[in-house]
């Protein structure tokens, strides 16, 4: 693997990470001020650069099977609170194309990312959705290349 695309892979998870953290501090803090209660947390973030690195010749290297990371976004209406957060987190993870789910409550959206070689269709996630108690605003499909 390159150089750049390592970094390039790593400041994308790191973003993703940031983004994740973040969504959770605000659904904590916005519970709080819906009940009355000021925030009660302390959090701060450290980072670490990754040390800089040596720039060397391009050797020869057989090519890396490249993997290709469906992503599906889904805007949804009706969530209010952690709670919400919670039963479509939990919904969607019992799905087994499912690899892994991130909700955001500001920004009222479902992140989904599917395994490998798998899909979900639209309509099975308007049904997971709806049977949650939710509505479906818009659903976008999108690749990212993994190596």
């Amino acid at each position: 693997m390159s150089v750049l695309k390592k970094e390039k892979f790593y400041s994308t998870a790191l973003f993703f990470a940031y983004a994740l953290l973040l969504s959770s501090l605000c659904v904590h803090n916005f519970c709080l001020l819906a009940k009355g209660e000021p925030s009660k947390t302390k959090t701060t973030v450290k980072t670490k650069k990754p040390p800089a690195q040596k720039v060397e010749k391009q050797k020869k290297v057989p090519v890396e099977k490249v993997s290709v990371l469906q992503v599906v976004n889904v805007t949804v209406n009706g969530m209010v609170c952690s709670f919400c957060v919670q039963g479509l987190e939990k919904a969607f993870t019992k799905e087994k194309s499912v690899k892994s789910v991130v909700v955001s409550l500001s920004d009222k959206l479902v992140v989904l990312s599917l395994k490998e070689n798998m899909d979900i269709s639209d309509e099975k996630i308007k049904s997971i959705v709806e049977n949650t108690g939710y509505n479906v605003k818009k659903i976008k499909r999108s690749s990212v290349s993994v190596n």
